[in-house]
């Protein structure tokens, strides 16, 4: 009875994840009972199926990660600040590998899919109210009433960048479903509720939520003023556009490159920002400053790093930079791979390199079988994975909030996990026709 109820629970595990995570992730409060629920998970799945996860390519890498991240904890001179940010890793990783674990079929795979766009959607509707908001709606913004206090409590609660990030990640998603598979996208029953599978498999319900989705993305990106994050979305939509019609692949550049050229130079991006208060760094003079510094930190903690959320104190005693008589403060490295190893060190730092290469392999194998086999909607989610972590990439190299700098280190590895998950899924498929695995 014990084992049949562990299973019930680990075939729909997926679901109480996502609370834990949230917990772990958005609510610093209620950290320790996100992390507890996740624990209480793993250990279900264990008892359910006789392991603790399946085999996959991100276990070793994953669990040099929370190694590390124990050490951090032990390390740091802030263990709070830093169990803050090692709750946030661990709620990814969860989530990472409970993708893999509960994405055993076709349906599951489906779901996910809508799932991304749908994250994608409601990180888009909380960008104008959760970063900073324009001068001229200030005086407004005063006059709610008292019912819609929540509204203002909720600005300042994620730095535009952050946003910028995860939605150059998550974009690629929506657009996926619309240019591989805009009416027969696989079924989602047996993997959710009925009513729900029933909407979910409806094309009048699927295209309007792209179609929003697709909508509000790009108008979150504009006000975040992010141009990492918008060198990223044009990483990201490069790599999927070139999935789809890969002969003119080899032109998307020079158009994207043009594009944003023209925008780069233009009035219309200037404009925004006599009305939007930033706190982010803008020149690039300024980013070389605080990645010398970062570099400094892996040269002097190569093998554990100066722990989870500790850059910041550690540049301002050990490497500080005076504007006048005051120490300029960074909080974080400004870029994704330097703060991961200041964070983590150097170990840490290739454990990352490590999933996040085999992500990319994750999806490039499984765009290839499921291209082989037919499968376009599944193959489409294949493409978007590799967009979504190309986007990560670029943005990585001027900014660290895809990491767990951010409340929105979780969608990254949402990624990773789905990429995993798409790859076994094709290599069960290529099995059942006999044919032969490759690499």
């Amino acid at each position: 009875m014990l084992r049949r109820t562990a299973r019930w629970i680990a075939d729909r595990e997926l679901w109480p994840l996502a609370v834990g995570a949230a917990l772990a992730t958005f609510f610093p409060g209620y950290a320790a009972y996100g992390l507890l629920l996740i624990l209480l998970l793993w250990l279900i799945r264990w008892a359910a199926r006789g392991r603790p996860t399946i085999p996959c390519p991100y276990n070793l890498p994953a669990l040099i990660l929370l190694l590390m991240a124990g050490v951090s904890l032990v390390i740091s001179v802030d263990p709070m600040t830093s169990f803050v940010w090692a709750a946030r890793l661990i709620a990814g990783i969860a989530l990472m590998l409970g993708i893999v674990n509960w994405a055993r079929s076709e349906a599951h795979l489906a779901v996910l899919g809508i799932a991304m766009a749908v994250v994608g959607l409601g990180m888009a509707l909380l960008t104008p109210l959760g970063i900073e908001w324009p001068r001229t709606l200030e005086a407004a913004a005063e006059r709610l009433p008292a019912s819609s206090t929540w509204l203002t409590a909720l600005r300042g609660s994620f730095n535009p960048n952050m946003m910028a990030g995860a939605l150059a990640v998550l974009i690629p998603f929506p657009l996926a479903l619309l240019l591989f598979s805009p009416v027969r996208y696989p079924s989602t029953r047996g993997a959710v509720l009925r009513p729900i599978a029933w909407l979910l498999d409806r094309a009048w319900v699927r295209l309007p939520l792209c179609l929003l989705t697709l909508a509000a993305v790009p108008a979150a990106l504009f006000v975040t003023q992010s141009r990492g994050g918008w060198l990223g979305t044009g990483a990201a939509l490069w790599v999927l556009l070139a999935g789809r019609w890969p002969g003119w692949g080899i032109l998307l550049p020079a158009a994207v490159g043009a594009g944003g050229y023209a925008l780069w130079h233009s009035d219309l991006l200037t404009t925004p920002q006599r009305y939007l208060v930033t706190s982010s760094l803008s020149s690039l003079a300024g980013r070389g400053d605080i990645w010398l510094r970062a570099l400094y930190v892996l040269r002097d903690f190569p093998l554990t790093g100066v722990g989870l959320g500790m850059f910041g104190k550690a540049v301002g005693w050990l490497y500080p930079k005076f504007n006048g008589f005051d120490v300029v403060h960074y909080p974080h490295a400004h870029n994704l791979f330097l703060q991961v190893g200041a964070d983590l060190g150097v170990p840490g730092l290739l454990a990352y390199l490590w999933m996040l290469g085999t992500a990319f392999w994750a999806g490039a194998a499984a765009a290839r079988g499921l291209g082989r086999q037919g499968k376009r909607g599944l193959q489409g989610l294949a493409w978007a994975c590799l967009a979504g972590l190309a986007g990560m990439t670029l943005h990585g190299m001027l900014d660290a909030t895809t990491w767990v700098v951010g409340k929105g280190g979780f969608v990254p590895f949402m990624v990773m996990g789905l990429a995993a998950a798409l790859m076994a899924y094709s290599r069960r498929g290529t099995d059942e026709k006999g044919s032969e695995i490759t690499g």
